[in-house]
């Protein structure tokens, strides 16, 4: 088991990613539920303490492309 140190690469890489699969299982949750898919930011910071707004409306960005 990979043990990753604070601050490093591999951590931030480790997070984004679990911050996209906690991205696309929101909208998929929210399409079932046969709402509009959204996401506030906000929400995400109180989840992903370490992470930037910046960094947040990217990856939203990307992935609401990715969608399209």
């Amino acid at each position: 088991m990979e043990v990753l140190s604070p601050g490093s690469k591999n951590l931030q890489n480790y997070m984004i990613n679990r911050l996209l699969v906690h991205m696309c299982r929101e909208f998929q949750a929210a399409e079932k539920r046969h709402m509009a898919p959204y996401i506030r930011v906000d929400e995400f910071l109180s989840q992903f303490p370490y992470q930037s707004e910046a960094s947040f409306r990217k990856k939203i960005k990307e992935y609401a492309n990715l969608q399209v």
